[in-house]
């Protein structure tokens, strides 16, 4: 079940306020970021990592609709469970599957 389409999250992070826009939750628990672009870029999934680790979610996905096949439109997001288990990994806990 979808929690909420366009959600507005505010998190207080490092004491200040980031105000960001989920396009999709499911179940409380899963990210869907949503794209139309020509290409998916690193600042994409720095996006949806950043998301993420704010909402304290393990997972994500980035779906980019401007694929003539939406398989190869998607790309998994995912961080590590606990902070320590963030540090002894690479990229800063997060990392595309």
């Amino acid at each position: 079940m979808i929690d909420a389409l366009l959600t507005a999250v505010t998190e207080i992070y490092r004491e200040l306020e980031i105000g960001f826009r989920a396009d999709i939750i499911v179940e409380g628990a899963l990210l869907l970021e949503l794209k139309s672009v020509d290409r998916l870029t690193p600042a994409h999934l720095a996006q949806v990592i950043t998301y993420l680790k704010l909402l304290h979610f393990r997972g994500g996905l980035l779906l980019n609709f401007n694929q003539p096949l939406m398989k190869d439109g998607i790309q998994a997001a995912a961080v590590a469970a606990d902070p320590a288990e963030a540090e002894r990994g690479s990229r800063g806990g997060g990392e595309a599957l």
